[in-house]
């Protein structure tokens, strides 16, 4: 089902959908987060170019429109600077599941920020989308990940081995699991 990207706002942070005039942002923001970012999301390395960013763009609008996911940037709620990437993929309807991602630019870690704004979109998708379940899966030397999902609840089910390809090596995962009864 199409669905319309809202903003969420909690004063620190602003979640909304991406916009093409956001793609040198986000460039700039990929770019500065080679070393963070880069070591884990395999798309946010050395060849990542403007390019890139502007399909990103794009192929949010088209999940928006789809309905499979529910790609947002997460802005500063004063300023509007691009902080990072957070959304809901993987909608399963049939399921009423999700999955839940974040990535926050290399300048801009370690205040909470992913925290925030996966907290908006968690609560996005349980009470807006309708959603029963998500998961946050990371890999298991992803300690800064794992924080996160631990602060918005996040019930950890446990260890899964080579969930996920990484630089082109299955590496184990840990997966957490938020459902509407958790996160309250």
């Amino acid at each position: 089902m199409p669905q319309t990207a809202p903003t969420l706002n909690d004063g620190t942070v602003s979640v909304r959908a991406w916009h093409p005039a956001d793609a040198p942002h986000l460039f700039n923001a990929v770019r500065e987060s080679l070393n963070t970012v880069g070591r884990w999301l395999p798309w946010c390395g050395e060849h990542y170019a403007l390019a890139d960013s502007q399909k990103w763009i794009a192929d949010c609008a088209a999940a928006w429109a789809a309905g499979t996911a529910a790609p947002f940037t997460i802005t500063d709620a004063a300023t509007g600077v691009v902080l990072g990437g957070v959304g809901i993929s993987g909608i399963d309807l049939a399921q009423r599941s999700g999955n839940v991602g974040y990535w926050v630019r290399a300048s801009q870690t370690r205040r909470g920020i992913a925290t925030r704004a996966a907290r908006l979109v968690i609560d996005y998708g349980l009470q807006v989308r309708g959603l029963k379940r998500l998961e946050i899966v990371t890999a298991c030397d992803n300690v800064a990940s794992q924080r996160v999902a631990e602060k918005v609840r996040g019930g950890l089910r446990g260890i899964e081995r080579g969930r996920l390809l990484i630089r082109g090596e299955m590496v184990d995962a840990r997966v957490y699991y938020i459902g509407s009864a958790v996160f309250r």
